[in-house]
């Protein structure tokens, strides 16, 4: 049965929300400012909402047994349990990686976000900690068949 959560950190983090939306209408009027036209403003403030949307809109989690999915507001990421090289879980989330080595970009990694709630993210991690347990176990008797 997958686990499905979703997290929204703009509203469980009231004061990250308040100081990033100062940041991007700061950005917004020093280009505005700079541009000496309001139309410029406005594309970088669109622009650096849509960069920010992960943090400013929902985001959909789905682990099962086939691997991890996100919805991000944009695009959906999915990850395979098999594919996954490295893993970093930690209190907050966790980072899901199909290369041994960091990539320009992130490409080829997942973030994921626990929930807001202690308990709910204390489960959310022991699930995925015991998938990708699974998974290093299936790795290693198929390497040693």
């Amino acid at each position: 049965m997958p686990l499905i959560w979703t997290v929204h950190p703009a509203r469980d983090r009231p004061v990250a929300t308040v100081i990033a939306c100062a940041v991007v209408g700061a950005m917004a009027a020093l280009v505005t400012t700079l541009q000496q036209d309001w139309i410029w403003g406005a594309g970088a403030a669109l622009v650096l909402f849509i960069v920010l949307s992960p943090f400013f809109l929902p985001t959909r989690y789905t682990a099962d047994d086939w691997g991890m999915t996100a919805e991000f507001p944009l695009r959906r990421v999915k990850l395979a349990w098999v594919d996954v090289k490295r893993s970093i879980v930690g209190a907050r989330g966790a980072l899901l990686a199909s290369t041994i080595r960091p990539r320009l970009l992130g490409r080829g990694e997942l973030v994921v976000s626990f929930s807001a709630d202690a308990t709910r993210a204390r489960e959310q991690r022991a699930r995925v900690e015991r998938m990708l347990a699974s998974r290093a176990r299936e790795v290693a008797d198929g390497i040693a068949a």
